[in-house]
């Protein structure tokens, strides 16, 4: 019997597939013609700079499309004021160097305009170009423009964006492109993912657990453990994010866990044990999942089971912020 349980407990470990998903980045608002509130901006775009300039869509004057976007002064704007759309785009791809394009049309600008391009790391800005420094003012129909900078293997977050500032003027910009080493970036080679859960190796060569001798309460101590243990897999958020070897921190809390003597002892452990991760975020997006779905999670394990309050509540809680996928 003892073999028996300890070979079901890794079994689970070695039948488990890491199932990590990446956002598919490949298709981007870049042409604005993604709008879902034609009062606003175009989906996924931000206002940067102050509040005396307007940023909106255009539907007249345009390079292509439906939509250019505008950006002008208002009355009250001063000389150091601006205005920018920008949109980011997640840095995770592999390349020596980045591109973005856009055309850009413009009226009686009096200060330098140009293409937006910035590149932020963890502890902050890597690359900036705002191209103020070429000196384009005055008055130009839609001319393509673009601005190109290293893109340094630390990059995190990647801003673009048009500039246009001082107290007068009229900027219009539509199309954009980013290219990384000259390919689009639907094209572009994705860096290779290394999430924190592949650098934990403590346990390579065996998991160096000895069991004692099997009882009835052991043998439902186990039961439950490995329930919980492929709950949490499938559902905490920190494990879904890839940041543990989820197979190792069930050898990591098998030692103490083996050391309960009845249901209080052992409830007492899953909650430390749970509690080692952190605090749960809560999901503003999670919805229950209907009585009618087809395919739905058993929790009835949990709702069968003679563990504490404390601990069924702390699985709902993980269970209604649970892992978002996609």
């Amino acid at each position: 019997m003892k073999k028996y349980i300890f070979t079901v407990l890794i079994s689970l470990v070695t039948m488990s597939v890491c199932c990590q998903t990446r956002e598919n980045n490949s298709k981007f608002n870049l042409d604005f013609e993604n709008v879902t509130n034609p009062n606003g901006l175009p989906d996924g775009w931000l206002r940067w700079g102050t509040s005396s300039y307007n940023i909106q869509l255009d539907t007249v004057v345009k390079h292509s499309g439906k939509y250019a976007l505008r950006m002008e002064p208002k009355e009250e704007a001063a000389e150091q004021d601006f205005g920018c759309p920008a949109f980011s785009i997640p840095a995770v791809y592999k390349g020596k160097n980045i591109t973005l394009k856009a055309f850009m049309k413009f009226e009686n600008a009096e200060r330098p305009i140009g293409l937006l391009l910035r590149i932020d790391g963890n502890s902050g800005g890597l690359q900036f170009d705002n191209m103020v420094q070429r000196g384009i003012t005055g008055t130009q129909d839609w001319t393509e423009y673009s601005v190109t900078l290293p893109l340094p293997e630390a990059a995190k977050t990647i801003y673009v964006g048009a500039m246009l500032s001082g107290k007068k003027g009229m900027l219009w910009v539509d199309d954009f492109q980013v290219l990384i080493d000259n390919d689009d970036i639907s094209k572009a080679k994705l860096k290779p993912v290394i999430f924190p859960a592949e650098n934990d190796t403590e346990f390579n060569a065996g998991s160096g657990i000895s069991f004692p001798s099997l009882n009835e309460q052991l043998i439902n101590n186990l039961d439950l453990l490995g329930k919980l243990w492929g709950f949490l897999k499938y559902h905490h958020p920190e494990v879904g994010k890839g940041n543990y070897n989820w197979d190792y921190e069930l050898f990591r809390v098998l030692p103490e866990y083996l050391k309960a003597k009845n249901n209080t002892e052992r409830d007492k452990a899953l909650l430390e044990w749970i509690n080692r991760y952190g605090k749960i975020p809560t999901c503003t997006i999670c919805k229950e999942t209907p009585a009618y779905a087809y395919l739905k999670p058993d929790l009835l394990w949990m709702e069968k089971s003679n563990m504490s309050n404390d601990l069924k509540k702390t699985i709902q809680e993980i269970y209604s912020n649970r892992q978002k996928l996609g």
